[in-house]
């Protein structure tokens, strides 16, 4: 199903036996954003992603811009949304940080909370085996 899976790095193959494996098409995160707004028609239907970076530009980012940063990301992506449904493409969001998920999904990184719930919402938490899991948010980013 297309969408976007966030998942930590440890939580992939072969990391972890029971985790995902990694998408061939390797991009960081401010060229995949380019490519969705640019060359959004050339992205190749039911093509596979792995997106990196993002916590390294969040974290870049002082601490009062850090949120509407992620909300101006957050915009990008739903505005692409349609486009990438029909395209029927995979998306995962490579993390090194940790995920965490209580009233809101923050990542934990350098000792930082980092608001990617402003990107990607309320994602629903997906068990892969063990203790590996991911979130899974659609496209259109409202769950």
């Amino acid at each position: 199903m297309p969408g976007y899976y966030l998942i930590e790095q440890k939580f992939l193959k072969p990391f972890h036996e029971h985790g995902l494996a990694p998408y061939s098409n390797r991009i960081g995160f401010l060229d995949f954003l380019r490519e969705i707004e640019a060359n959004l028609a050339d992205l190749i239907p039911y093509s596979e992603y792995t997106v990196t970076g993002l916590e390294q530009v969040l974290y870049a980012a002082s601490s009062s811009q850090r949120e509407p940063i992620a909300q101006f990301f957050g915009k990008k992506l739903r505005h692409a949304a349609p486009a990438l449904e029909r395209k029927h493409l995979q998306v995962q969001i490579l993390f090194s940080g940790t995920l965490n998920y209580g009233n809101t999904l923050f990542l934990e990184y350098r000792r930082e909370r980092l608001p990617i719930d402003h990107i990607f919402g309320r994602p629903l938490k997906n068990p892969l085996g063990g203790d590996a899991c991911c979130f899974k948010a659609s496209f259109n980013l409202t769950s």
